[in-house]
């Protein structure tokens, strides 16, 4: 399964008590900047993925209408 921001955004790790670790108001700040800009690259990949489709469709279309010329 390939990991999702959803996933980063609801991601619980446990509190653990007597030891050292980072600040968890930190990290979440920064997940959350993480999220962000993920969100993004999956939108713009979505993006170019519709636009090399329909430059592909366009493109076949062209070489069946040039075929049928000849």
């Amino acid at each position: 399964m390939a990991l999702t921001p959803e996933d980063v955004v609801t991601k619980q790790f446990q509190h653990v008590r007597f030891k050292e670790g980072f600040d968890p108001d930190e990290v979440d700040d920064f997940l959350d900047e993480i999220v962000v800009e993920w969100r993004k690259v999956i939108a713009e990949n979505e993006e170019l993925k519709a636009k090399l489709a329909a430059y592909e469709a366009t493109r076949g279309a062209r070489g069946r209408g040039v075929r049928s010329c000849r």
